[in-house]
């Protein structure tokens, strides 16, 4: 396979020709699996399909659940079950210590990663800073099928019971500053929501020394201003939750794939009912 990144995002001009790639990949490559799990994969689907799709989740705007009439979360459903069928997954759960000690080891060769994840990654390999030559080099970033997508974000707020809201507010007003802003996104890759800092060459210029210097600013900075924002919800975390488990069961082989999308939709309508 090529190692040019642009050469890779040539491989898989759509979805399917991504698993077709990977399905190549595992006919020579038997120790390594070509994705880590269904579930960073489901997330990376249902993230660009929700953005085109009315721009709603697993909720309406009015909170009413969505699973089995958002077409977002069923092509994102069916996307995983290609994956599982195509025998490509290295089963395992993000962000759980499996899913970690798998990286750092090589044990999948593709990870879905928005802006944040960077920051995952090479954090992992190198343990934080502890062999911080751990890796570099070694991964790279290449842009999927599909389009942009949003993935999740950080909210910052000041509590009601705070004894110093002023401070508390200055310093929120200061977190989410273009120059903070910016110093987040070299540090982790979190990509900024003010426009000045999304429009500033230091973004646009970005480029990722440990990604074997990756224009990152190039890659993921023309995707925030598209992306319009996704209604979560106010049971999204509880329902996420519990219809990823359906997700991970399907990757595991402990809920067949013929029962799946029941299950994934009985377990988010018992969350929007409780």
């Amino acid at each position: 396979m090529p190692t040019d990144r642009e050469e890779v995002a040539k491989l898989w001009p759509t979805w399917d020709d991504f698993i077709a790639t990977g399905q190549k990949f595992q006919e020579k490559v038997t120790d390594v699996k070509f994705v880590d799990g269904l579930n960073t994969w489901f997330n990376v689907v249902l993230s660009q399909e929700a953005a085109k799709n009315g721009n709603i989740s697993y909720y309406t705007k009015d909170n009413q659940l969505a699973v089995e009439t958002n077409p977002a979360v069923k092509a994102a459903f069916d996307f995983a079950v290609k994956v599982k069928q195509a025998g490509i997954s290295a089963k395992l759960r993000n962000f759980q210590d499996p899913w970690l000690a798998g990286m750092r080891k090589g044990a999948f060769a593709t990870v879905g990663c928005p802006g944040w994840m960077l920051g995952v990654v090479q954090g992992t390999v190198t343990e934080d800073g502890k062999n911080a030559d751990a890796g570099k080099g070694q991964w790279d970033v290449a842009t999927v099928p599909g389009g942009s997508g949003n993935w999740g974000g950080s909210w910052l707020a000041v509590p009601k019971q705070t004894k110093h809201p002023k401070e508390a507010a200055e310093l929120l007003n200061y977190l989410t500053s273009p120059e903070a802003q910016l110093m987040a996104f070299k540090e982790g890759g979190n990509l900024p929501s003010t426009i000045p800092a999304q429009d500033s060459p230091e973004l646009q210029n970005a480029v990722n020394e440990w990604f074997s210097n990756a224009p990152i600013g190039k890659i993921f900075g023309p995707s925030v201003k598209s992306l319009p924002p996704i209604y979560l919800g106010e049971k999204h975390s509880q329902t996420k939750a519990e219809v990823e488990n359906v997700i991970l069961g399907m990757d595991d082989g402990s809920i067949p794939v013929d029962q799946a999308w029941q299950r994934f939709i009985s377990e988010a309508k018992k969350v929007a009912e409780g």
